[in-house]
C-alpha cells in the first residue's frame, strides 16, 4: 500500500462530551483536516483521538452537519432552505469549525435567495456580532441592504427596526452608499465572485 493510500485511510476519533456519557466518532483523518480548519490545526500534531472542549462554540448536532458535507458534498437534507435563521445558524457552525467548502456553497444560495426578511435587525446583529470582519456575509449582507432600497426606507419614516440595527452596520452602509455614489450604474451590479471564501489547504490534501 502507497503512503498516499496509507494516509487517505487513517481515521481519528472524536470524542464529546455528554454528561456521564460519550459521542464518539471515527472518522478519515485526512477528509477531517481537509474541510475543517479547526480540526486541521488541532489535528497537526498527529492524533489519533480528540476530545472536543465541553466550552467549544459547536456540539454533536453542528458536528453531524459537518460529517454530512464531509461525505456527501450536499448541504444536508436537515437544513431547511427555506428558513433564513437554519441558513444562518448552519453558517455560523461552518465559521465556527472553519469550513470554507460549506461556507462557499450556502453563500451560492445566499447570494441567489437574500430575502428582505433575512436582513432583519436580529440577523444582521447576529452577522456583524459573531462574524470577523473580513467574513463576506457582512458585506453581502450591506451590499443588499444598499441596492434593494432598504436606506431609502429608512430616510422616509425611520421604521422601529432602524434603532435596533448595530451600529458597526450602519457605518458600513454609510461607507458602502458613498462607495456607490462614485460608481457607473453599470459597475455597482453585485458579482458573486466579489463573496468568496478563501480556505488554505496543502495540495496533499487536496490530492487525498
Amino acid at each position: 500500500m502507497t503512503y498516499s493510500a496509507v494516509a487517505a485511510s487513517e481515521t481519528v476519533v472524536i470524542v464529546f462530551k455528554l454528561g456521564e456519557k460519550q459521542k464518539r466518532y471515527t472518522l478519515h483523518k485526512r477528509l477531517l483536516t481537509y474541510h475543517s480548519g479547526y480540526f486541521r490545526s488541532r489535528l497537526a500534531d498527529g492524533s489519533e483521538i480528540y476530545h472536543v472542549s465541553e466550552s467549544a462554540d459547536f456540539d454533536t448536532m453542528d458536528f453531524d452537519i459537518l460529517v454530512d458535507w464531509m461525505y456527501e458534498r450536499s448541504l444536508p437534507a436537515l437544513i431547511d432552505m427555506e428558513s433564513d435563521e437554519d441558513m444562518l445558524n448552519v453558517y455560523m457552525i461552518a465559521e465556527n469549525l472553519s469550513i470554507g467548502t460549506l461556507k462557499n456553497a450556502l453563500m451560492d444560495i445566499l447570494f441567489d435567495w437574500l430575502p428582505p426578511c433575512f436582513l432583519s435587525a436580529e440577523n444582521i446583529g447576529t452577522i456583524f456580532g459573531r462574524l470577523p470582519e473580513n467574513d463576506p456575509l457582512p458585506r453581502l449582507a450591506t451590499d443588499i441592504f444598499c441596492s434593494i432600497g432598504l436606506v431609502e426606507d429608512m430616510s422616509n419614516g425611520r421604521p422601529e427596526w432602524v434603532d435596533h440595527l448595530p451600529q458597526a452596520f450602519l457605518l458600513c452602509v454609510i461607507r458602502r452608499m458613498y462607495q456607490l455614489s462614485q460608481l457607473p450604474e453599470a459597475d455597482r451590479e453585485l458579482k458573486r465572485e466579489d463573496y468568496d471564501i478563501v480556505d488554505c489547504v496543502s495540495s496533499e490534501d487536496k490530492d487525498g
